[in-house]
């Protein structure tokens, strides 16, 4: 019996299984005899999504790569299972029977099996697994493992939600010159992964420009707390920015220098900042991974533009010398012309950096330390470490860290060479006479000696001592003592009370004590012994850690971050200058201060220690009137109308720089910035026609006059009003402008409300009808006053009271009896004044147009008179 073999044709299987095989089946077969040796089941080798990825959006199809080639007749319709994983773990089926995915194939090795799914799959959790009754076979006839009764896992990924992405920018257009500001909310207890992007254009009309980007929610009262990012065209990120200014640290601000085209700035919380792993990115749609802890809230994004084409040039440059009785440079002050980038000076292992180095004539460098930044002036300043040594120093641009404005510009000198600022020459470094109770300057080297002097006190005798601190920082006193306990006391050079041992406890002298942060200037340490036996104490002062508290004094206010960029620095004057060659051991004579400008901490030479009872000695024991704290501080007066004549001349000398206004005192702020607020009343200078030159004012944080100061008339003065003198109903209406555009910075003021120009108009006829009804003013001779009391005299006088200046006195006869002079005056006629005053008001106008009228009539060419 023989058997009979007969080849089969191929045949076309059914539609489902279309591309499944190949054209030429036995070619495409894989040789299972030269395959390396296979387990007994089909498995699973690889997926794609692969198991734990994360997608930023659906995948289209599952593919599963198997170990084997696949029995084309064993695929089926409902193969692969797919399961939405619930936030409690369990399984919810995205297919089932009813509703498979859309088709299964294989590629053309049969080891993949692809499947097409029949929809996008929204954000979640989602495993992929075999089918239990799934009939999946090799060519081989091996089955698939599993129980067939559960479902066999292989993979499980993650879909996110689709993030912000570059088409969901809101445009804000080009923001060139002016503030644009837009309102917005991040609501992360809704969306922990929140964004919101912003797009701007910069114009080609420049080849730089500086942006400038501030968020505002602290100042707003919102409870979110923000973080900005800046991407270029295509969703790059090119910086981030985290905090704010001092006042409002919770508000980010940034400023870059960028060329012509398409930006976008992105708000976000903190912890979600692109450029990092678990940032959100525009590019591609991608969540950030970080979810927020704060519950979000409302703010306003102001966003500004400036051409930035001209880097930033040095104005003024200084050497400062703390100590006057010491020839040696403490420190440079270095001024730019416009906003420096403080808060960006860091080194590459992102620690603070200085911005600058210094180097001798031999390549040397000297080190250096900040001792702060001020934003309104745009001035450095800088102390010496060490002692220099007499030669030639060049300051210049750090290799790495260097200085740079806000565009991001490095800064030129003008006449030295790229990178180079200035250069200056130290001849003496020690001075030539130093008294045995001044113990110097405290350089700021922590490594150091530090300042040490032994002093022997005999019972009930105290001592004073002199030092200078060159930077601002921490410092620790020691005052160990051998025969029993000395009570001290440390003052700043205006008096004010640094330190205090008998503030202790009872017998709690302590011998070692950190002060607080102090700032450079003359201090002096006072020594005294209470008990009944001789004490020696070896006093030692030393640097524990530098830098101030906050080493930026802005100058600028309450204000926004934008208005950095306003800044217009004036030169800076001289504040100190090296010794005479000659030296005294006695401190030289307070330097004078302008009328219009108050220096704090101002450089002193003596001091004012604590009085304690004992001799004292040392040329610094005698107490001297404590200064108040000042704040450099300008108001100016407003200014007049553009068609307001001069204002008349009355021997005095208008300030330099100050507009001069209508007759009366109407203070606005200057454009220069004027400090930040204090908690105490403020020194400044009141400016202005009706002022006389040196005038002090006072800034109060409270109501009513300060227990500070003292009230009396200084004799009247009646100023002859040129004739001409514009009519106050000529004055522009200011009140009718419209309002500032919301996102704006509002001007600042610069002349006075119309109203205040009438009266200010009204002032001269109420000084002739006083006269007219013999309202007279006297005034009785004063004996010569303190030079504080004579140089704070104004029109109505407020003068504030040295220390020791004796009280305001209201009884004549004590006041007299003072030295102080009084006033007297008749005021019979007050009440003929008052109608006048009313009567003047009412019928202003007419009258002023009958008085223009006879004033035509007579008037007739006039001989000039010569100027006095």
């Amino acid at each position: 019996m023989s058997l009979l073999v007969e080849r089969l044709e191929s045949r076309s299987v059914l539609s489902t299984l279309i591309g499944l095989l190949p054209d030429s089946p036995a070619a495409a077969i894989t040789d299972l005899a030269a395959s390396p040796a296979l387990g007994d089941t089909l498995t699973v080798v690889a997926t794609d999504p692969t198991s734990g990825a994360d997608l930023t959006e659906s995948p289209t199809t599952l593919t599963l790569t198997f170990d084997r080639p696949l029995d084309p007749l064993s695929i089926g319709f409902a193969d692969i299972v797919v399961d939405r994983i619930g936030d409690d773990g369990s399984l919810n089926p995205v297919y089932d029977e009813n509703s498979p995915p859309q088709s299964e194939m294989l590629d053309p090795s049969q080891t993949k099996l692809i499947v097409t799914l029949g929809g996008a799959l929204p954000p979640g959790h989602y495993r992929i697994s075999l089918a239990a009754d799934t009939d999946l076979a090799g060519l081989d006839g091996a089955p698939l493992g599993g129980d067939g009764v559960h479902d066999l896992p292989v993979a499980d990924f993650t879909v996110e939600r689709q993030g912000v992405t570059l088409a969901d920018a809101t445009d804000l257009g080009a923001p060139v010159g002016v503030v644009t500001t837009i309102a917005g909310s991040l609501d992360f207890a809704a969306d922990p992964h929140a964004v919101r992007l912003y797009r701007v254009t910069l114009p080609v009309d420049h080849s730089t420009w500086r942006l400038g980007v501030e968020v505002s929610a602290e100042r707003i009262g919102s409870a979110l707390r923000p973080a900005l990012a800046l991407f270029d065209a295509q969703g790059h990120p090119i910086t981030t920015s985290r905090s704010g200014q001092a006042d409002t640290p919770g508000d980010p601000y940034l400023f870059r220098g960028l060329g012509p085209g398409t930006y976008y700035i992105g708000v976000s919380d903190p912890a979600n900042l692109p450029g990092s792993p678990d940032g959100y990115d525009p590019a591609t749609g991608r969540l950030g991974e970080s979810f927020a802890v704060q519950p979000g809230g409302p703010f306003q994004l102001s966003v500004v533009a400036d051409p930035a084409d001209m880097p930033t040039a040095l104005l003024s440059f200084l050497v400062d010398h703390a100590d006057p009785l010491d020839p040696t440079p403490t420190g440079i002050t270095l001024q730019f012309t416009g906003p420096m980038a403080f808060n960006t000076l860091r080194n590459p292992d992102g620690t603070a950096a200085t911005g600058i180095e210094v180097v001798d004539q031999d390549g040397r460098s000297w080190p250096v330390v900040s001792a702060g930044y001020n934003e309104a002036q745009a001035a450095f300043s800088y102390a010496f470490r060490d002692r220099l040594s007499p030669g030639v120093y060049t300051i210049r641009l750090a290799a790495s860290g260097g200085l740079v404005d806000l565009a991001g510009h490095a800064p030129v000198a003008f006449g030295e060479p790229a990178g180079t600022l200035a250069s200056f020459t130290v001849a003496l470094t020690e001075p030539l006479v130093r008294d045995p109770h001044d113990l110097g300057l405290l350089l700021p080297d922590p490594s150091g000696d530090g300042l040490a002097a032994p002093v022997a006190l005999a019972p009930g005798e105290t001592a004073s001592y002199r030092f200078v601190i060159a930077a601002p920082g921490r410092y620790h006193v020691a005052l160990p003592t051998n025969g029993g306990p000395v009570d001290a006391w440390i003052t700043a050079a205006n008096g004010r009370l640094i330190w205090d041992s008998t503030a202790q406890a009872a017998g709690d002298h302590p011998a070692d004590v950190d002060l607080p942060s102090l700032m450079p200037g003359v201090y002096s340490l006072r020594l005294a012994n209470p008990g009944p036996a001789p004490v020696t104490v070896q006093a030692s002062l030393k640097v524990v850690t530098l830098g101030a508290d906050s080493l930026v004094g802005s100058g600028l206010g309450q204000g926004s971050a934008l208005q950095l960029r306003l800044i217009s620095p004036t030169p800076l004057a001289e504040s100190s200058s090296p010794p005479a060659s000659s030296w005294s051991s006695m401190p030289p004579p307070p330097t004078a201060v302008s009328p219009n400008t108050f220096m704090s901490p101002a450089p002193a030479s003596s001091l004012a220690p604590s009085p304690v009872s004992g001799p004292a000695s040392g040329p610094w024991a005698s107490a001297l009137p404590a200064v108040p704290e000042l704040s450099s501080v300008t108001l100016r007066a407003a200014s007049p109308p553009a068609d307001a004549a001069p204002a008349p001349a009355s021997g005095m000398t208008p300030t330099a720089g100050v507009p001069q206004g209508p007759a009366g005192l109407f203070l606005a702020p200057a454009t220069e910035p004027v400090g930040r607020p204090v908690p105490g009343a403020q020194h400044i200078a009141a400016v202005g026609p009706s002022v006389v030159p040196g005038a002090i004012a006072s800034a109060l944080n409270q109501a009513g006059p300060s227990a500070d100061f003292r009230f009396g008339f200084a004799p009247s003065r009646e100023p002859d009003l040129p004739e001409d003198h514009a009519a106050a109903d000529d004055a522009p209406d200011f009140a009718s402008l419209p309002p500032p555009t919301d996102g704006a910075l509002v001007p600042a003021l610069e002349s006075p409300e119309p109203d205040a120009l009438r009266l200010a108009a009204l002032s001269g006829w109420l000084d002739q009808l006083r006269a007219a009804f013999g309202l007279a003013m006297t005034h009785q001779a004063e004996p010569e006053r303190e030079p504080a009391l004579a140089d704070a005299t104004v029109s109505t006088r407020f003068s504030a009271d040295a220390p020791g200046a004796p009280p305001a006195l209201t009884d004549p006869d004590t006041a007299e009896a003072a030295g102080l002079g009084l006033p007297s005056a008749r005021i019979a006629a007050a009440l003929g004044v008052s109608l006048a005053a009313v009567v003047a008001i009412r019928f202003r106008r007419p009258l002023a147009a009958r008085l223009a009228q006879a004033r035509a009539r007579l008037s007739a060419p006039r001989r000039p008179r010569p100027i006095p």
